[in-house]
């Protein structure tokens, strides 16, 4: 049996809370640089002059970057709720932080 103490329990809540705001910003990064991939990608189709195989070869690469964005989308939206909760309860999270010093 594997006992957790109280200011673990604190600890593991505050570490989430406050590595949320990096993670979100890391992810909507991540989706922003996906998201002007796509529009490089599709500015080639659009523009360039490219036979079958080039065509194909670039639709691969859609696909791929389009599921990479899917992913860093929906940690942002996952996310997000948490960066939320952190800035309407800034007081919560300072109470926290001195109740786990008390701790």
């Amino acid at each position: 049996m594997i006992i957790v103490s109280n200011s673990d329990i604190i600890s593991a809540f505050l570490n989430l809370i406050i590595q949320s705001e990096n993670e979100y910003q890391f992810a909507l990064e991540l989706q922003r640089a996906e998201e002007k991939k796509t529009q490089d990608v599709l500015h080639m189709l659009e523009l360039d002059n490219l036979n079958y195989k080039e065509r194909a070869k670039l639709a691969t690469q859609l696909k791929n970057i389009r599921q990479k964005r899917r992913r860093y989308k929906d940690e942002v939206e996952e996310l997000e709720c948490i960066v939320q909760f952190k800035k309407e309860n800034k007081n919560l999270v300072n109470l926290l932080t001195q109740l786990l010093g008390k701790q």
